[in-house]
């Protein structure tokens, strides 16, 4: 069954799972549109996964929001100082060459929390090697 309702955009709440499910519907379709077209849909995720950063380039997605997800490991740091008794303080972390960095460590309603900014992709960045998404041996490089 086909929709009639008009599809303007398509947000991916996690674009690793989304771009390999809708970019082959949208065609099968035949609405798999580049963006300089005028029947072209709007897509955007969150994730900056290789897959959504490859149809930015190509054209077919138009912006994702990367979360650093290589780096929420350094929560750990926090975890092993509540274990070790050492008190957890508001504080702003660092990391050279991170995108998300500084980030803050803040004291939130439900506890403690790292806050790690996400990147705006878009054409204009999307070949930015720093987007954990291009690293080599990312999911679907």
């Amino acid at each position: 069954m086909v929709s009639t309702e008009k599809i303007d955009g398509i947000y991916l709440h996690s674009d690793n799972i989304g771009i390999p499910a809708v970019l082959p519907v949208l065609q099968q379709l035949g609405k798999l549109k580049p963006r300089n077209d005028p029947e072209h849909i709007f897509i955007v995720g969150v994730d900056g996964g290789p897959a959504i950063l490859d149809a930015i380039r190509k054209g077919y997605a138009d912006a994702a929001a990367s979360q650093p997800l290589p780096d929420f490991g350094i929560i750990v740091n926090w975890i092993k100082r509540e274990l070790e008794g050492q008190p957890i303080r508001e504080e702003t972390v660092t990391k050279e060459g991170a995108l998300w960095s500084p980030a803050q460590v803040k004291k939130g309603s439900a506890g403690w929390e790292l806050l790690l900014a996400t990147t705006l992709v878009t054409p204009d960045n999307v070949d930015d090697p720093r987007l954990w998404g291009n690293a080599p041996g990312a999911t679907g490089r």
